[in-house]
């Protein structure tokens, strides 16, 4: 639900090459052909007011932008100013399974995640340096610029699962994340340990060895690469 007072930009153009998958990387494998829904292969349509993002928009046909040029006009968020001075930069690595009737999926990103749960922001840019995705958290609200329109959520939840389903997979858990990076569960939901490494929760699988983290939830793998701290 955009908030009271947030202005909608001005649409930008998508110049999306062709034949990109999420976060703009290669298809990895074909099925047969049939019309589906996300990672950019409908045209975009403005939704109706008041209402959360779609699945299969704005957000999936940014991450699928890897040459887009200059942005015409949208601006990206303003720093949130994170109350803590943690910061965790990398690369993102995206991998979607094929299913029936639907490609497989995978791509990179670089990221950049600051702040904890009260206060952080998290960005995403393509290779060549565009911003794919901004989201900032904190006492002045909850928004996420897409590249092309600014929305607004509730709650931390909300905007981790918006996030998470313009990925194509379950809702991002933005405020465990911070835990996960640091190797231990969140400490606001029960967790199960793995019996190889790591730990399940929140539906994740979750395991950090040495600058690599890894979250698995059925079709979908995020693995982060840190390169800091």
């Amino acid at each position: 639900m955009v908030a009271p007072g947030l202005a909608r930009p001005a649409r930008c153009r998508n110049r999306r090459p062709p034949g990109r998958g999420a976060l703009g990387a290669r298809r990895t494998r074909r099925s047969p052909p049939r019309a589906r829904r996300g990672l950019g292969t409908r045209p975009q349509q403005r939704p109706p007011a008041g209402a959360a993002p779609a699945p299969g928009t704005a957000l999936k046909r940014r991450l699928a932008l890897v040459g887009l040029a200059a942005l015409g006009g949208c601006a990206p968020l303003p720093p949130s100013r994170p109350a803590a001075a943690d910061t965790w930069t990398g690369k993102l690595g995206y991998r979607l399974e094929a299913a029936e009737g639907e490609r497989a999926q995978a791509g990179s990103a670089s990221f950049e995640l600051q702040g904890n749960a009260s206060a952080g922001q998290l960005d995403l840019t393509s290779p060549l340096g565009t911003t794919l995705a901004s989201a900032r958290w904190g006492p002045d609200g909850l928004r996420l610029f897409d590249g092309q329109q600014h929305w607004a959520y509730p709650s931390l939840a909300d905007l981790g699962a918006a996030l998470g389903e313009r990925l194509g997979g379950a809702p991002l858990p933005l405020a465990a994340l911070f835990d996960w990076l640091r190797g231990q569960p969140w400490a606001q939901a029960a967790h199960t340990p793995l019996e190889a490494e790591g730990f399940e929760q929140l539906g994740w699988r979750v395991n950090l060895a040495g600058a690599r983290l890894q979250l698995r939830q059925q079709r979908l793998t995020l693995t982060l690469l840190l390169t800091s701290p």
